[in-house]
């Protein structure tokens, strides 16, 4: 049901295979032009993308090199994704060997509007505006990576099966290091939903993770308001005209032995379930448990 309409593509590789198979280098470009999707009587406006990369990866050292790599789109005449590599990245999995400089990789999406995308999308019947940007810093020939990744919807409007959001906003932030691809350390995410520019959701918290030992320790905090939850997803006999409820939780691996610790707090919550209603309602309660792996 996809019909590519004036898309052009032209594509140059080279791909270079040494050392009994253990190192592969590959480079080339990529130059899509015109590039329009068409479904049914919806037709994405065309786009023009241009690539170029460089990369080895030595399975016997454990590590690949990126020497190159440029990604430039726009729509419209207009800058919509751009992604460019100061200088050469390493990322390794092993030992560093001949380790190359830092490097900084950037990824950035500006203005993409969710309706030009509507024959990817389908029956979501989306509309509002995406932006993003990601950093990525290659440290000690790869052995230490820092990302940082934040995103934002605005103006949000989808179809999710019987459920219809309006004027709605999305945030997420993402940082964190990892060291050798093995251990990882989540240094805070933030999830935020609001509709006119009134929270609905929001999910926050830290984690770590060690793949050598699977050790783990993951902290959760979740805010909910529930009458903004209530008009985003409604329920047949609810209402509920205040209300928040709080969740903290920790999960913690070690030793082959799982333990889950939180406390679920509902404050101030005015509303109706069917013939039951409710004014001002408070309650608390702690979750603990253990489990051996």
């Amino acid at each position: 049901g996809l019909d590519f309409g004036t898309t052009i593509l032209n594509s140059t590789n080279q791909v270079e295979i040494t050392k009994a198979g253990s190192s592969i280098t590959a480079a080339g470009q990529l130059a899509l032009s015109k590039f329009e999707v068409k479904r049914a009587s919806d037709t994405t406006p065309p786009l023009d993308l241009q690539a170029q990369y460089n990369v080895t990866v030595d399975l016997a050292q454990s590590n690949s090199l990126l020497r190159e790599f440029t990604l430039t789109a726009t729509q419209r005449d207009r800058p919509l994704l751009k992604a460019e590599l100061t200088s050469p990245m390493q990322v390794s999995w092993g030992n560093a060997a001949n380790a190359v400089g830092d490097s900084t990789f950037k990824f950035t999406v500006a203005d993409l509007n969710l309706r030009d995308w509507k024959p990817f999308l389908g029956s979501m019947d989306p509309e509002g505006t995406v932006n993003a940007q990601l950093k990525l810093l290659s440290q000690e020939g790869g052995q230490q990576l820092t990302f940082d990744l934040s995103s934002q919807i605005e103006n949000l409007s989808a179809t999710f099966g019987s459920n219809h959001i309006a004027q709605a906003g999305i945030g997420l932030n993402v940082n964190g290091k990892a060291s050798g691809l093995k251990q990882f350390n989540l240094k805070q995410y933030e999830l935020k939903i609001a509709q006119q520019g009134q929270p609905v959701l929001t999910v926050s918290g830290a984690g770590t993770y060690d793949m050598a030992t699977t050790n783990a320790d993951l902290q959760a905090n979740v805010q909910v308001a529930l009458a903004s939850l209530l008009r985003v997803m409604p329920q047949p006999d609810a209402d509920v005209s205040s209300g928040t409820l709080d969740f903290k939780g920790r999960v913690v691996q070690k030793q082959a032995a799982q333990s889950v610790t939180g406390s679920l707090a509902l404050a101030d919550f005015t509303g109706r379930f069917g013939k039951n209603a409710f004014r001002s309602e408070e309650h608390t309660s702690e979750l603990q448990s253990l489990r051996h792996l």
